[in-house]
Parts: C-alpha cells; sequence; structure tokens
C-alpha cells in the first residue's frame, strides 16, 4: 500500500518536474540576430545546467572588397580580440554566449561577447510572449548597454543559411 502511495506521488510530481525543466530550455536551437549591420545564425545549445551560442551562419561571412584593414576577401575572424593569440579564430563557430544559467520566468543571465568590439560584456536574456529573445549586454548595471532582438529562422532560411 505505501509503495503503491508512493509510486502514486512520483507519477504525479513527475509532469511538474519536466513542466519545471522545459521552460529553461525554450532558449535552445537556432536565433537570427540582425543588428542592421550584420546578420548571424545563432545556435543556442545546453551544457550541463549552462547555455551557449555559437555563430552557426553569417550573411557576409567574408570581408568585402573595400576592407580597410588588408583582409579584402577573407574569411571573417575575431580580429578586435584583445588577445593576439584568438584573432584568428573564424568567426563561424565561435561561441559568443557564454556560463547562461536560467533565472526563472522566462530570463537568463551569462556573458555575451561582441566580436566585433571584441570585448566580453554581462549579458541578460528575456524571452517575451510572442517568441521574441532579447539580449541585452551591459557594463557593470543594465542601464548601461544595449538590447538587440532575436528571433527564430524559418527551417527553409536555417536550412538555406538565411
Amino acid at each position: 500500500m505505501i509503495r503503491r502511495s508512493l509510486l502514486c506521488t512520483v507519477l504525479l510530481l513527475l509532469p511538474a518536474t519536466q513542466a519545471g525543466a522545459e521552460p529553461a530550455d525554450e532558449v535552445l536551437g537556432t536565433w537570427l540576430m540582425d543588428t542592421g549591420r550584420h546578420r548571424a545564425h545563432i545556435d543556442v545549445s545546453r551544457e550541463g545546467d549552462q547555455y551557449e551560442g555559437r555563430i552557426s551562419w553569417l550573411e557576409e561571412p567574408r570581408y568585402p572588397a573595400n576592407d580597410r584593414r588588408g583582409m579584402p576577401g577573407k574569411i571573417k575572424v575575431d580580429r578586435d580580440n584583445p588577445d593576439r593569440a584568438l584573432r584568428d579564430r573564424p568567426l563561424v563557430g565561435l561561441t559568443i554566449l557564454e556560463g547562461v544559467t536560467y533565472d526563472g520566468d522566462g530570463r537568463w543571465s551569462g556573458t555575451i561577447y561582441a566580436p566585433d568590439q571584441g570585448r566580453t560584456y554581462k549579458g541578460k536574456l528575456h524571452l517575451t510572449e510572442d517568441g521574441v529573445l532579447k539580449v541585452r549586454g551591459y557594463i557593470g548595471i543594465t542601464l548601461l548597454g544595449r538590447t538587440m532582438d532575436w528571433t527564430r529562422p524559418s527551417e527553409a532560411e536555417i536550412s538555406q543559411g538565411q
């Protein structure tokens, strides 16, 4: 009788436990980052209880012919990184979200790397009801930062690399 009662309790709690874990994973998958100057896909994955995001596609993966820094036509790299040893890393495949943890209520926090600036910022992510991921990078306090809206690209855009 006690076993049956315990089993029923576990089975009743199981959906609640799974439901509690699901919101944290809503950030998983591919996101379109469009800054107005750059368009990229960011693939967010989970490693243990933390999330990370890597650039998986760039609309313009090579430097333009008029590149002022002497790299026309070459694959874009992390050339603004303050660590000289890391400046040759291709941007495609580069991790830009690290140490991201779920804070509850559709919110995450961690760090965000901005390769076009060579800087790492504290970061807050918030998933809105309409499915937009608000990504805010900031220094010190959240008032000193910038927010970008990331959206889900369609399956066709992902498969075509758009």
